[in-house]
């Protein structure tokens, strides 16, 4: 996005199947300043993932987990591109 490559995790519950026609509600889930990176991971260790890690039957959402590359914030537009002020 505008040049940036982001990394992130998606969440399918068991009971998704690709051909099924189904819609399914989609969380986007941005985790706070500590996850930021670009290795692909931290995000999805704490919070909402962590819950789904623990009880995935209650979570019947696809969940999308990008990562905010460092030194960006998801808190304005254009913040998660570094360097973009």
């Amino acid at each position: 996005m505008n040049g940036t490559s982001y990394r992130y995790q998606v969440y399918l519950p068991e009971e998704w199947r690709r051909d099924d026609r189904k819609q399914w509600p989609v969380i986007l889930f941005l985790h706070g300043r500590g996850e930021r990176g670009s290795e692909g991971m931290w995000q999805t260790q704490i919070g909402l993932p962590q819950a789904v890690r623990d009880h995935p039957e209650r979570w019947p959402f696809v969940i999308v987990m990008p990562q905010c590359p460092l030194p960006g914030f998801w808190n304005r537009p254009g913040d998660a591109v570094p360097g973009h002020r």
